[in-house]
């Protein structure tokens, strides 16, 4: 089982597309959040997947909640706390793959999550915990991401890492810097797009983001339109993207991740070690640059990631 931890909020996306949000004529509502996206994407991929995290009691909550029980998502650990309210974030996105967010987290739910709404059993069978850096922006949900990721580490439950680094919701780049770096040094699966590291201050390469994390049995850099990378046990091996015309680039890395995620947990349940064969790795970059490649085909970060396009194409 994958447990995915972390944002769970409502994208509006600004219409028509290449429309700024601030001339955009009407805003569509998607399910969204980088770990919620990557949640959905591994459970259409066939994965059984649950869901750690925080929603308000309102309607954007409810929608959540019910978006995930139709996807057959373990919502279980998905808390509903009092006197905050689900986040929204107004998205924005160009053909050229340029994204811009307008968010309004502040009072959010997310936010709000703490150590006393980590229950006991979170991750009783669980085989992957997925995260991103931005679960250690601010308390109380820091304390509780760094806790989650200590008791998955004494349990053995592998931790994936997405940086999905977002300067603009941090207090302080230092602050950033050190979470990257806490998170990388903890986690078995690295991934990094190049934006990420650029925004890190660091080049744009594997051997940067093997610096970060050098405990990591797999490294993985996205490279938008021109695929993927990965260094797994000293070998680095690399997968192309295919050409598909963009209609919203918001969601390609965490359907690139949800398919990865997915693939890793199924070879595990056939007593696979992922951190031994390069061969079979270049077979799942390839799937999950095909899925990130579905994301970017309609409005919506998970919508062009259907089950039914997904089994047509996450096959070699």
């Amino acid at each position: 089982m994958i447990a995915s931890y972390g944002d769970a909020i409502i994208d509006l996306f600004a219409l028509p597309i290449g429309a700024s949000i601030e001339d955009a004529s009407a805003f569509e509502p998607h399910v969204g959040g980088s770990t919620c996206n990557v949640a959905v994407v591994a459970a259409r991929a066939g994965a059984s997947v649950r869901f750690i995290g925080a929603v308000g009691p309102d309607a954007w909550g409810q929608r959540i909640r019910g978006a995930l029980a139709g996807e057959g998502i373990d919502a279980a650990s998905l808390v509903t706390i009092a006197a905050t309210r689900t986040p929204v974030t107004f998205c924005a996105s160009n053909a050229d793959g340029t994204r811009f967010f307008l968010s309004y987290r502040n009072g959010g739910a997310d936010s709000a999550f703490a150590l006393e709404h980590l229950g006991e059993r979170a991750l009783d069978g669980v085989r992957w915990l997925h995260l991103a850096s931005s679960s250690l922006r601010a308390e109380p949900r820091a304390t509780a991401t760094r806790a989650i990721v200590l008791r998955a580490n004494s349990l053995g439950v592998a931790v994936s890492v997405d940086l999905n680094v977002r300067p603009g919701v941090w207090g302080s780049r230092d602050a950033m810097l050190e979470a990257v770096r806490w998170l990388s040094a903890r986690a078995a699966i690295v991934k990094a797009s190049e934006e990420d590291l650029a925004l890190l201050g660091e080049l744009p390469t594997l051997d940067a983001l093997s610096a970060l994390a050098p405990k990591a049995i797999a490294c993985v850099l996205t490279r938008a339109e021109r695929g993927a990378s990965a260094r797994v046990a000293g070998e680095e091996l690399s997968a192309d993207a295919p050409s598909v015309a963009v209609v919203d680039a918001i969601g390609a890395g965490d359907a690139f991740v949800g398919a990865l995620l997915a693939a890793l947990d199924a070879a595990c349940a056939q007593s696979y070690d992922p951190a031994r064969d390069a061969l079979r790795w270049s077979a799942w970059l390839s799937a999950a640059c095909r899925a990130g490649a579905l994301a970017v085909t309609a409005v919506g970060s998970t919508e062009g990631v259907s089950r039914a396009r997904l089994a047509d194409h996450l096959q070699p």
